[in-house]
């Protein structure tokens, strides 16, 4: 980090507000500033609404003023609201999802909805439940780190788990660590979710399918990005009764096996 700041600041960029959770490393930097949540620093950041809790080394989204004079009553403001959090890692992927849904259904009503018409009555209901439901984001912590243990790593495998609705489908990869003691600890890596599209239906084991393709695709992210050895990968595939009559699905588990390189693979029915 002091490299980087010393070979920045020769050609003139002086970084400056940097943070850690390490108190001697925030020394050597330099910084004399003890605000204990860092989210405020570059209007970008606060603008993102993710803040990072230094005294527990927790990740935080919204802020308290989230969506707190927001009324989502028309579609435009659905669409602001489902768009108010970035979430690149999927942590608020079901707080998320229902917005997703709404805005997909309010795009699709007969006759069509303007931006700035009002909602019908019962969407309005259920906007408002999936609106009362993201405002819970601000009580959510993630752990920054997904190592929390001080011991030595002896163990590392990934486990990928998927799903699939006539609504949405979608899949989330856990980390799960063994350490020198025998102790264990799960991190939620990442999640993604698709909606299904509305005019052409997708059926359940279709969904499934594509839930299980999301899950090969974040494993092989997360098996790239993560430096440490990997010494197991499982997924865990949930599939409708009757997906197994379809010959073109077997060519599509192949193909999210040979992708994902995982060393276990289980389905279970639904």
């Amino acid at each position: 980090m002091l490299s980087i700041i010393c070979a920045l600041s020769e050609c003139g960029f002086d970084l400056t507000k940097i943070r850690s959770n390490c108190s001697t490393l925030q020394t050597q930097l330099g910084s004399t500033e003890t605000d204990p949540i860092i989210g405020d620093i570059m209007p970008h950041e606060a603008a993102l609404g993710i803040s990072w809790d230094l005294s527990t080394d927790e990740l935080l989204y919204g802020s308290e003023d989230f969506l707190a004079s927001t009324k989502v009553s028309t579609k435009r403001s659905l669409l602001s609201a489902v768009m108010s959090l970035w979430d690149p890692l999927g942590h608020m992927v079901p707080f998320v999802t229902p917005l997703k849904i709404l805005m997909q259904s309010a795009c699709c009503l007969d006759p069509p909805l303007k931006w700035d018409d009002a909602l019908p009555e019962s969407l309005q209901h259920q906007v408002d439940r999936a609106v009362s439901g993201l405002l819970n984001v601000r009580h959510v912590r993630i752990p920054r780190h997904y190592s929390p243990m001080s011991s030595q790593i002896v163990r590392r495998e990934l486990h990928s788990f998927s799903d699939g609705s006539s609504r949405a489908y979608g899949a989330n990869v856990y980390l799960r660590q063994v350490d020198i003691n025998g102790r264990i600890t799960c991190s939620l890596v990442v999640a993604k979710n698709r909606v299904a599209p509305a005019r052409k239906a997708l059926t359940i084991p279709r969904t499934e399918l594509c839930g299980a393709v999301v899950a090969a695709d974040l494993a092989t992210v997360v098996q790239r990005e993560i430096p440490e050895k990997i010494d197991q990968s499982g997924f865990l595939v949930r599939f409708n009764n009757h997906t197994q009559i379809y010959c073109k699905h077997a060519v599509a588990l192949s193909n999210i096996c040979r992708k994902s390189h995982a060393t276990h693979f289980r389905a279970y029915p639904s």
